[in-house]
C-alpha cells in the first residue's frame, strides 16, 4: 500500500541539517480548531475558554472549544488538541523522503537537552568548551552551556515573543525513509 506524502516545509537553514541527518526532530505552533480574540461575550486573554451546549449553543456545540493566541493555561494539558502528523507519515524534501517516528504535544519550554540537539541546533567545540549558535542575533556563535539555550534563540528567530508565553507545540521525530 503507497503512504500518503504530507507536507512539512523547513527554512533554508534547516533544509540542510534535514538533508544530512543532523535535524531529526521538529517542533511546530499546534494546531487549534478555532482562534477567537476580542469577543462579544468580553474580553480575552490567554487562556482556554469552552463554552459547553448549554451556555452558548447558537455558536459552539458540546465538546467545542475557543483558543486564544495559542495558549493555554499553564496547568492545562490540550488533550483535545489534535496532531497534524502521525507516527508512519511520510514526507519528502528536495527529493528525498522522510517518515514520522514519534509525534506528541509539549509546552515548547520543556524541550529536553537531547531533544534541543535533535533539533538540529548548530555547535562546535574550541578549546574544551562548547559553542552554540545565536541564531536571534543573525547566526553568531555564543558560549552557551546548553543545546537547549541555543534552541530557544532559534525559536525566536522564527517565531518571536512565544518563548516566553511556553506555548504548547507538536514535536514531530523523523528518520530517513526507503520503500520497502
Amino acid at each position: 500500500m503507497e503512504k500518503y506524502m504530507k507536507t512539512l516545509k523547513f527554512n533554508k537553514q534547516m533544509k540542510p541539517l534535514v538533508l544530512d541527518g543532523s535535524k531529526t526532530q521538529t517542533r511546530r505552533l499546534l494546531d487549534l480548531p478555532k482562534t477567537y480574540k476580542e469577543s462579544d461575550y468580553g474580553p480575552c486573554d490567554d487562556t482556554l475558554i469552552q463554552w459547553s451546549l448549554a451556555s452558548k449553543p447558537e455558536s459552539y456545540g458540546e465538546n467545542e472549544y475557543a483558543f486564544i493566541d495559542m495558549a493555554f493555561p499553564t496547568d492545562t494539558y490540550p488533550t483535545y488538541a489534535k496532531t497534524k502528523y502521525s507516527v508512519g507519515d511520510i514526507f519528502e524534501v528536495d527529493g528525498k523522503q522522510f517518515e514520522v517516528i514519534r509525534s506528541w504535544i509539549e509546552q515548547v519550554q520543556d524541550i529536553s537537552q537531547e531533544d534541543a540537539k535533535a533539533e538540529g541546533v548548530i555547535s562546535f567545540v574550541d578549546q574544551g568548551r562548547r559553542w552554540h549558535r545565536n541564531y536571534v542575533t543573525g547566526g553568531d556563535f555564543y558560549g552557551y552551556g546548553e543545546y537547549k539555550d541555543s534552541f530557544q534563540s532559534l525559536w525566536n528567530s522564527i517565531y518571536p515573543g512565544t518563548w516566553d508565553k511556553n506555548i504548547w507545540v507538536e514535536c514531530i521525530e523523523f528518520k530517513s525513509y526507503r520503500k520497502a
